[in-house]
């Protein structure tokens, strides 16, 4: 019944429940505000947008740990939390309007929809980092469910090479083209001879039908031998690494250990059945050939995949069209996200000017104006340190600087002039509810601070073509209240050279 109450429909519509649509009438929207045992404000509001709840909860402190939205969802973002489970739900949003907390929430409904199949073993979410991981750790608590497994998706893949005694750098590979490979016909005798070297092998492959494509023919050949007590123990790492691959499949180079591992997985038709839902954050970040990867991994689970174009930090990453067409052979509904409830409109219309073709795509902000961006071309590190002593109290602030070396050489400067100022890496521990964290901008990502200020903002990081534009978007719309931004940061003690430089 909530459904009506979030897509916010006054007259005619109706809701499900049990497979079933029940027609109703919605008269009223009303909405209270209570605080313990008190009754503080009721009103009747017939739009969500800009709603007096809406902004109180909007201006309350970040508090190091997301919050969940339940009080706040607005209807486009109801539509996107109860999409039908059994398509694949790609949303392309902008900076602030939600677009983890709706995937979380998504994540919740779900498993109340599903509880007679479905449990948190069922569920799996991949994030951009560690502390992202721990950022968001304690919403669907809150919610009522358990945490399902939540990491990011290159400590997925390596603990799954672990599983197969495979020890694996990365999540990076050729699997789109090694997949097309694969799955072509192979009729040069000469680099087929040589993919078996004992008897049995090589007549089991000759047996097999010449017009299939090759991997069906290997999958067709290692179940045969796999069924035989005489050579059930077949030591595929071996093989794998003894085979000419890159003749055999026409490819340019030697395969990666990844690669290989990747042939592995497709040879033996592995997949996680027992996932039944995946949901993945940052989505723009993964590469077609990562994208291919989890499009075979996860066959049959329902996909969300939220993230924002404008956010991607590396050229590898996926555009919105091959991101689609990573999942063409499945049912794929888009979704858009336009509206930045984040941050003030000040700050949403700077972050806004760097975004592709800003015009066309109309970010809008519901918040009050709030204070301008304040932009230094050139702030000395003691100046630097006064302001971040003015920081109001109870508040976060985040220091955004390009690079996790710049990261660690401005903490080093600030340890010694402030009292309250800690450092963040991929690896590091959770946000701190208040205070000064210094971080750099790839660790940002995904995060909201009351107050930013980002350094070195004319730096050649910055100004990049095309990913410099992306960066300058992201770190300006990390900010909720206060944005401060530093063309060129000077005083900062130049760093000593060590002997593991």
């Amino acid at each position: 019944m909530a459904d009506v109450y979030y897509a916010n429909r006054l007259g005619a519509t109706s809701y499900q429940a049990n497979g079933r649509q029940i027609p109703v009438t919605l008269t009223k929207r009303r909405q209270f505000v209570i605080q313990g045992s008190n009754l503080l404000q009721a009103f009747d509001n017939q739009v969500a947008i800009n709603d007096p709840v809406l902004l109180a909860a909007l201006a309350v402190n970040r508090s190091g740990q997301m919050q969940d939205i339940t009080a706040t969802i607005q209807a486009e973002q109801n539509a996107i939390i109860r999409a039908n489970a059994t398509q694949v739900l790609l949303v392309d949003g902008v900076a602030g309007s939600g677009k983890t907390s709706v995937l979380l929430q998504r994540v919740a409904y779900l498993l109340y929809q599903q509880r007679q199949a479905w449990s948190a073993e069922n569920i799996l979410i991949f994030t951009p980092n560690q502390v992202f991981t721990k950022y968001i750790q304690h919403v669907l608590p809150a919610l009522g469910e358990t945490n399902p497994v939540t990491l990011p998706f290159v400590r997925y893949f390596q603990q799954l090479g672990q599983r197969f005694d495979w020890s694996l750098p990365d999540a990076t590979g050729r699997f789109k083209l090694l997949d097309q490979q694969l799955q072509q016909v192979v009729t040069d005798p000469d680099a087929l001879s040589q993919l078996f070297q004992d008897d049995l092998s090589q007549r089991y492959f000759h047996q097999t039908d010449p017009k299939q494509p090759l991997l069906r023919r290997l999958q067709a050949v290692l179940r045969r031998l796999a069924a035989k007590p005489s050579t059930a123990d077949l030591d595929l790492t071996a093989w794998l690494t003894q085979v000419d691959w890159p003749s055999i499949l026409k490819l340019a180079g030697p395969l990666t250990v990844t690669e290989q591992f990747y042939i592995l997985l497709r040879l033996q038709n592995y997949h996680q059945d027992n996932i039944a839902a995946l949901f993945i954050d940052e989505a723009q970040d993964y590469t077609p050939d990562q994208l291919t990867l989890i499009h075979q991994l996860f066959p049959k689970a329902s996909l969300t995949l939220v993230g924002d174009h404008n956010q991607a930090l590396k050229a590898t990453g996926a555009t919105l069209a091959q991101t689609a067409a990573s999942f063409d052979q499945r049912s794929l509904v888009q979704k858009y996200l336009v509206t930045s409830y984040r941050a003030t409109a000040a700050i949403t219309d700077f972050f806004a000017q760097f975004a592709d073709n800003p015009k066309a795509l109309k970010i809008q902000s519901i918040q009050p104006q709030g204070q301008q961006p304040q932009i230094y071309a050139q702030l000395s590190l003691a100046a630097l340190t006064q302001e971040l002593t003015s920081t109001s109290t109870g508040q976060l602030l985040g220091v955004i600087t390009p690079d996790n070396q710049a990261a660690q050489q401005l903490l080093a400067a600030l340890k010694s002039r402030l009292s309250q100022v800690t450092g963040l890496t991929g690896a590091s521990p959770k946000l701190p509810t208040s205070g000064v964290v210094v971080l750099p901008l790839a660790v940002a990502k995904g995060l909201e601070f009351d107050q930013v200020v980002v350094t070195d903002f004319a730096a050649s990081f910055y100004q990049a073509p095309i990913l410099g534009q992306h960066r300058r978007y992201v770190a300006a719309s990390r900010a909720t209240k206060t944005l401060t931004i530093i063309n060129q940061l000077t005083g900062l003690p130049t760093a000593k050279a060590s002997a593991g430089d």
